[in-house]
């Protein structure tokens, strides 16, 4: 079935065992922490994508760097197949608006998969999104947590980025208190032990399953001349 809605929704026609693998812990085994620690532009998106379509629900994506949000909401859309996706800070006025009537008008979880790809500002307790996804929270809709570029959280949360800490007494407290169960995701492309460590820290989890990926880039090179 992973395989399947692999291609069929997503257009993976050969995906990699490591994607599979990622998905069918976080899908169908409860409480699951994965720590994905893959190269940039070997699929690590494929598993968010694949894991929110079939878990249902809305799949929440903290992700640190706004220009990385805009870049993945637009590859994130399948109308045909219930898929929604929404950059919530670079939505305000009536577009935040009518974003939140949209998703206040979901009746069932399990009716279509919608991400809502969102900053720790956005997560912050006081922020203008925090009513709605802690009434989201409150009707247990969230069905699967993703923390894209995982290690930027340790490198900065205890220092002038306070937003990280934030936003786990914030939003998030309210996501993790509606639904004890639900499996969190932490991507990156260089996600080192001591960062892991204070990344499950900050974020009060305990990693489940670490998948390593062979971090050799025999692709970059470096030239040196020397003139004069």
């Amino acid at each position: 079935v992973i395989k399947h809605v692999m291609e069929k929704v997503w257009g993976i026609l050969a995906p990699r065992e490591f994607q599979v693998e990622a998905v069918a812990s976080l899908v169908f085994q409860p409480k699951t922490c994965l720590f994905l620690i893959r190269k940039t532009g070997e699929g690590k998106s494929a598993v968010v994508l694949t894991s929110a379509t079939l878990l249902r629900g809305i799949t929440l994506v903290v992700v640190p760097l706004l220009g990385l949000g805009c870049d993945q909401v637009s590859k994130a859309q399948r109308s045909a197949f219930n898929v929604e996706s929404y950059h919530l800070d670079e939505n305000r006025g009536e577009d935040q608006l009518a974003i939140q009537q949209r998703l206040l008008s979901i009746t069932h979880r399990r009716a279509q998969s919608i991400i809502l790809f969102a900053s720790p500002q956005s997560l912050r307790e006081g922020s203008s999104w925090a009513p709605l996804l802690q009434k989201l929270a409150d009707r247990k809709f969230y069905t699967l947590l993703v923390c894209d570029e995982a290690h930027t959280i340790p490198l900065h949360g205890r220092s002038f980025r306070r937003e990280f800490v934030e936003m786990r007494k914030g939003v998030l407290k309210s996501v993790f208190l509606s639904n004890p169960r639900i499996p969190v995701l932490a991507m990156s492309a260089s996600f080192r032990l001591d960062e892991q460590s204070k990344f499950a820290s900050i974020m009060s989890v305990k990693p489940t399953h670490i998948h390593w990926g062979p971090m050799a880039r025999r692709g970059i090179s470096f030239c040196v001349s020397v003139l004069g």
